[in-house]
């Protein structure tokens, strides 16, 4: 049957689509009135589809008027998008559809309408046309202000001028925003890891010192003096824990001039260490004298806030006592962890005194009394990560290197470290290039000893990396240092089935990060002279041999 036989046209289409649509709401409005208390009844049931006749045979009058809705409206959208169409989409659309005058089922097997397909070459799809024009948005809000009353917005319809605007994002990771860098598909394998060079040991700053020949008169000052003499570890801190109770205008003449000042952090440091011995800075101070470096100034803010109360001075009796304390002294507390506040700097320009006082670091005045002499250094900052505990029997080198794999395997598919980590670098890679250029820097060392944690006796191993962290200023890049390195020693990670714990500590005694207390290096030294227990358990027992000294008889002497 072709098409001639059935003369609709587009308008007409559109007129008796209009008719079809009134037609079927007065059809339900009829079905819906005698059955609205009976709509579940065996006559009529709730499902039963209203009966509608053809558009072409319904009769319709010309007054009658066709009232636009919202639904409406896009259904003329929709109609006239479909004008530029050919007549078969109108005539066999999906909405009209008759299989009775459809006798070709072209609907579904349009061959003839199409082109040869061995003379055909596909075309690019033409970009999407809006089919709203102005005229027809105009058409919408005039239908709502009918419908709903003037300066109403549509219940169903989501306004442009109530959405509040996405505000952009202004975290911005320091990597760069160029040429998206190649991914890397698949992270390095056990065997890879393994085979790879092992990071640069020489860089890292913690390990044995290894002091250099000084001159004769040097060193016959240093003999003369009540110190250790051995080869210690070095001990590196954070710049910024060294400034940390420093006024502004102190800070800035270390920083500006640090090679005229030494720091001084001392062993047993903290509250307790300047109250109960409260000539610490000045038996420093006598120290570096005796030795010749001729200290000039000295800064100590610690010592002059817990320095003791100034004496009552004497007043007639009956007169109110307007003694006021000289200096505010710090409240009480353990000071067994350094966290930075209790560091000493002491001007020294001596280049040679300086030279070898750092090189051999730690000295012990007494077994009361000890510390670490460093040079200011903002760009030198710890290693350290954490501390490793893994409960496996074997100590061997491969045992270190699968602990190793798990810590970085884990990392590497760790979204949170990837992010917090690209924040607090500058790497101009991407993201896994990124990371994997810094868990390469990742080593891990046997401690040589066991602790006990939670009821198990684990291995201690101690993970090094190099520092990463790039700012304006030294403050905020311990900062970010401390803040990946503590992410990483709050994780868990698995091995073979076994948990791997982490966990960062200082030693009471040190102040170092790389073992317990009860491991410290300098306690355990051959040749140390200074504390080898707390402070407040030195000092007792000090002053208990002391009476014990005094209550003891002299020799006794005979008579002639």
């Amino acid at each position: 049957m072709s098409q001639t036989q059935f003369p609709i046209t587009q308008g007409n289409v559109r007129e008796s689509e209009q008719v079809s649509t009134e037609a079927m709401d007065q059809s339900a409005e009829n079905q819906e009135g005698p059955n609205k208390k009976a709509r579940n009844s065996f006559d009529q049931s709730a499902h039963q589809t209203p009966v509608i006749t053809s558009p072409t045979t319904r009769k319709t009058t010309s007054n009658s008027q066709v009232v636009d809705s919202p639904t409406r409206s896009y259904r003329r959208g929709q109609s006239g998008a479909s004008d530029s169409e050919n007549d078969n989409s109108s005539v066999f659309s999906r909405g009209r559809y008759d299989p009775a005058r459809d006798t070709e089922n072209r609907s579904m097997h349009a061959a003839n309408d199409w082109p040869d397909q061995q003379n055909f070459t596909a075309q690019p799809a033409p970009p999407p046309e809006s089919t709203a024009s102005p005229s027809e948005d105009m058409d919408d809000e005039d239908e709502t202000a009918k419908l709903f009353g003037p300066g109403k917005a549509h219940p169903y319809r989501r306004s442009g001028s109530s959405v509040t605007p996405r505000k952009p994002n202004n975290r911005v990771s320091h990597a760069s925003v160029g040429t998206i860098p190649a991914l890397i598909l698949q992270w390095p394998s056990k065997d890879v890891e393994r085979a790879n060079l092992p990071p640069n040991k020489d860089l890292n700053p913690h390990g044995p010192l290894l002091p250099s020949d000084q001159d004769a008169d040097v060193q016959i000052h240093f003999q003369k003096a009540s110190v250790s003499d051995g080869t210690w570890e070095s001990v590196v801190f954070y710049p910024s824990d060294l400034l940390l109770n420093l006024e502004p205008e102190q800070r800035k003449a270390v920083t500006e001039s640090p090679e005229k000042w030494l720091a001084v952090v001392y062993l047993n440091g903290g509250q307790d260490l300047f109250r109960k011995r409260t000539s610490t800075v000045i038996d420093t101070k006598s120290f570096l004298n005796e030795v010749g470096c001729q200290v000039e100034v000295v800064i100590a803010p610690f010592y002059e806030t817990n320095a003791p109360l100034s004496p009552a001075p004497k007043r007639p009796r009956g007169q109110r006592d307007n003694r006021k304390p000289a200096r505010k002294p710090i409240a009480e507390g353990e000071g067994d962890k350094y966290a930075g506040g209790y560091t000493a700097f002491f001007k020294v320009t001596d280049p040679a005194m300086r030279g070898y006082l750092t090189e051999r670091q730690t000295w012990a005045i007494s077994p009361v009394l000890a510390f670490h002499v460093l040079e200011f250094d903002a760009m030198e900052r710890p290693w350290t990560v954490c501390l490793v505990y893994a409960n496996i029997d074997s100590t061997s080198i491969e045992t270190g290197e699968d602990i190793l794999y798990a810590i970085k395997n884990t990392l590497w598919h760790d979204t949170k470290f990837t992010t917090l980590y690209m924040n607090n670098t500058s790497y101009t890679g991407s993201q896994q290039e990124a990371v994997l250029a810094f868990t390469n820097t990742f080593e891990l060392v046997y401690s040589g000893y066991n602790v006990t944690y939670k009821g198990n006796s684990p291995q201690v191993w101690v993970l090094y990396a190099e520092p990463f962290a790039t700012g304006k200023d030294f403050w905020e890049m311990d900062e970010a240092e401390k803040a990946v390195r503590t992410y990483i020693s709050k994780k868990e990670f698995f091995i073979d089935g076994a948990k791997i714990v982490c966990e960062r500590r200082t030693c009471v005694t040190c102040k170092a990060t790389t073992h317990h207390s009860e491991e410290c290096r300098f306690r355990k030294a051959n040749g140390w002279n200074g504390p080898t227990m707390g402070v407040n358990q030195t000092i007792e027992a000090l002053a208990k041999k002391s009476a014990e000294e005094k209550q003891s008889p002299g020799p006794s002497r005979r008579r002639r």
